[in-house]
């Protein structure tokens, strides 16, 4: 079935509204006219769809757009306007198909192509995120500790590292200190796990004590 359209009816209107950044008349009046005269012009819905998105209802403007590109397959305006319906949303990845179909189509249109590659590292971006991303509520291997099936001098040296853990978990991550003055304290870095460095250390600034404390970062003796 083909249906004609009159010069004169209400795009025009919805267009010269679009001219004076009215668009929620648009949305409300001129275009939903349209649309109810002839609901089958992919254009209406596409006019409709770029007010929605002016007045951010981005998921009617979603709805909208894929409604025009149901009538037009070709409508390529309707594939530009919902990635940026979708990407309002956070919806890159699905945003990235239909720019991918715009860019195809118009492969010398700068915009599109900027967007397109804007979105497409945003896409990355999340991918590498979710790839290096931990567990906040990850199970400790000491939480999966059964006590009861080990011999009772195991079970008591796990008891006992498990309570240590426990202790420093509820210590605060960051302690503030005074140190008196005429007195020193002692910053020792990460020596890799070389305990004859740590001996040395020892050696030329003293063991630690009271009167001669340390600070260290990550040592592990190997």
């Amino acid at each position: 079935m083909v249906h004609i359209c009159n010069r004169n009816d209400k795009t025009v209107q919805g267009k010269t509204v679009f001219c004076n950044r009215n668009f929620s008349p648009v949305t409300n009046v001129e275009i939903v006219t349209a649309i109810e005269q002839n609901p089958y012009v992919a254009a209406y819905y596409g006019n409709r769809n770029f007010a929605h998105i002016k007045t951010e209802s981005f998921g009617y403007a979603l709805s909208d757009a894929s409604k025009a590109l149901q009538l037009d397959k070709n409508y390529v305006k309707a594939f530009y306007r919902r990635t940026s319906a979708n990407m309002a949303l956070g919806k890159f990845k699905v945003a990235l198909k239909d720019f991918d179909s715009v860019v195809k189509v118009r492969p010398n249109d700068k915009d599109a192509r900027a967007k397109f590659n804007e979105c497409k590292k945003i896409v990355q971006m999340q991918a590498f995120q979710k790839a290096i991303a931990v567990e906040e509520n990850h199970k400790s291997v000491a939480d999966s500790i059964d006590l009861a099936s080990m011999s009772k001098r195991g079970s008591m040296s796990c008891f006992i590292l498990v309570e240590i853990k426990n202790f420093f978990i509820k210590q605060p991550s960051l302690v503030d200190i005074t140190v008196p003055k005429g007195e020193k304290f002692t910053v020792c870095g990460d020596i890799h796990g070389q305990l004859y460095d740590l001996l040395n250390i020892f050696e030329l600034n003293g063991l630690p004590s009271e009167s001669n404390p340390y600070v260290s970062f990550d040592i592990q003796f190997s």
